[in-house]
């Protein structure tokens, strides 16, 4: 769980260029990897599924 300063940071990380690397290197420094991980595939997981769906895709769950 992230505190309501780490939040911030974070949001802050994405905006303007180099965004991916000031993100990532926060995720790091904060220690939330796993957390990200486990997000992020979850996130993606969503998408495909959803994507899936409207194509009409059968799938296993």
């Amino acid at each position: 769980m992230t505190s309501a300063r780490d939040s911030e940071a974070l949001e802050d990380a994405i905006r303007g260029r180099g965004a991916f690397r000031r993100f990532k290197s926060l995720v790091f420094d904060l220690g939330l990897e796993d957390e990200w991980h486990r997000f992020r595939g979850g996130a993606l997981e969503a998408m495909l599924a959803d994507w899936m769906d409207s194509e009409r895709i059968e799938y296993d769950d």
